[in-house]
């Protein structure tokens, strides 16, 4: 077993909550929000770009493709977001 995790170490960088567009395929680490208009308990988030709506995706930390997977970050109260290709040797079975 390694023991990187097991000191709270890890080999990725601290997580950037990063986005990806599927619709014009602009990255962000921001986005736009406003009460669902159809339903006043939700929110809805849209791209800074083309304004569309829900039609942001966490991105991989490495590659900007859309994240697959997400493994603890040094701190291990957030989240490095990774695509399949990128997913750390961890994660493997």
């Amino acid at each position: 077993m390694d023991t990187t995790h097991v000191k709270g170490k890890s080999p990725l960088p601290e997580s950037p909550e990063t986005y990806v567009c599927e619709e014009c395929g602009d990255e962000t680490a921001v986005y736009l929000s406003a009460p669902n208009p159809f339903n006043r308990g939700e929110t809805i988030v849209g791209c800074p770009s083309c304004w569309s709506v829900d039609s942001l995706v966490r991105a991989c930390w490495k590659c900007k493709a859309p994240a697959t997977s997400g493994t603890p970050n040094a701190g291990g109260f957030r989240y490095v977001h990774s695509c399949f290709k990128h997913r750390p040797k961890e994660n493997e079975s």
